[in-house]
């Protein structure tokens, strides 16, 4: 048995793309799209986010 996979790296616990990547190898699209739009949607808040503390206008 497996453990469930978590956010953290490693051999025994896949990262959020490694997940993304396995569902993909046993042709599971669906929950493999499921899991690609859920990390995009992560980096873009995360972008949204960090772009509201730091101004990169002021910077030039």
């Amino acid at each position: 048995m497996t453990s469930p996979p978590s956010r953290s790296s490693g051999a025994t616990n896949p990262m959020l793309a490694g997940l993304s990547l396995r569902y993909a190898e046993t042709l599971q699209w669906p929950m493999a799209a499921a899991v690609s739009a859920a990390l995009l949607a992560i980096a873009l808040v995360l972008i949204w986010l960090l772009s509201r503390v730091h101004d990169l206008r002021k910077e030039v």
